[in-house]
């Protein structure tokens, strides 16, 4: 009968075998450079993301300086036509309906003949060119022309009530004042619709002009030459700076608030 003799194997020859798994890789020079690699490519991809989310969160954050409290980077508070500088009061919805009501029992001290209302969401007013600096090319661009130029028109009619006020000092009922009224507070959003500065429910511009009188909006007037003129407005910047404050202008300044009828 035919044995069956198995070759012996030395351990010579088995050295080395046996290295799989985990212990295998542990020893294996490829298997760290490539641990190496991608290591390095995940700590640049989290840089990235930092860095890009940074640049992001810094772009959606930019504020809109206080332009009616006097902070502005390229915005001039100087009235040409009287050469003065000018400063603005902001007023709460509150405050202006107090300030247009003679019917106030002891706070008559408080009541303004003439009050010009400026409202809109002051955090959406991009009159100074410096929202946009420090900024990627490709971010959004927050600065108006428009609002920048109603800012300038804002200034001319301030300058000019602070002048008429002087010059009509010692004249009963003739105090003018204009008020900016900021309605990204959510008090002061009712002046929109408020009927007696002018106002209505159908309120879907940017921003809203008005001249009130002992509870009364005055909209428009005739002027000299008998036309009729327009000083309300509830659309546009570019309406209020192209029609009612130079209708403003004209009603304060030429006809002394009376209309030419």
């Amino acid at each position: 009968m035919a044995q069956i003799k198995r070759k012996k194997v030395s351990k010579a020859a088995t050295r080395g075998q046996g290295t799989g798994g985990i212990k295998g890789l542990i020893k294996n020079k490829k298997f760290w450079i490539l641990v190496s690699v991608l290591a390095v490519a995940v700590a640049t991809v989290i840089i990235l993301v930092n860095v890009l989310s940074s640049k992001s969160s810094e772009s959606s954050e930019r504020k809109v300086q206080d332009y009616f409290g006097g902070e502005a980077t390229n915005l001039s508070y100087h009235c040409d036509d009287t050469d003065k500088d000018v400063s603005f009061t902001k007023m709460s919805y509150a405050g202006v309906k107090l300030h247009n009501s003679d019917n106030n029992g002891d706070a008559n001290d408080t009541y303004v003949d003439y009050i010009f209302v400026f409202a809109c969401d002051l955090n959406r007013f991009y009159a100074d060119k410096a929202i946009d600096q420090d900024i990627d090319e490709d971010d959004t661009k927050y600065y108006s022309k428009e609002a920048n130029e109603l800012f300038n028109l804002l200034v001319k009619l301030q300058g000019n009530i602070d002048k008429y006020n002087e010059d009509h000092k010692d004249e009963e009922g003739s105090k003018v004042a204009l008020y900016i009224v900021d309605t990204s507070i959510n008090d002061n959003v009712p002046v929109y619709a408020d009927t007696k500065l002018g106002g209505s429910d159908d309120f879907n511009g940017n921003a809203m002009f008005t001249l009130v009188h002992a509870d009364k909006p005055i909209k428009e007037y005739y002027n000299l030459d008998g036309k009729k003129k327009t000083i309300y407005s509830d659309t546009e910047y570019s309406v209020i700076s192209s029609t009612s404050i130079n209708a403003a202008l004209i009603f304060m300044n030429e006809q002394n608030f009376i209309s030419n009828e």
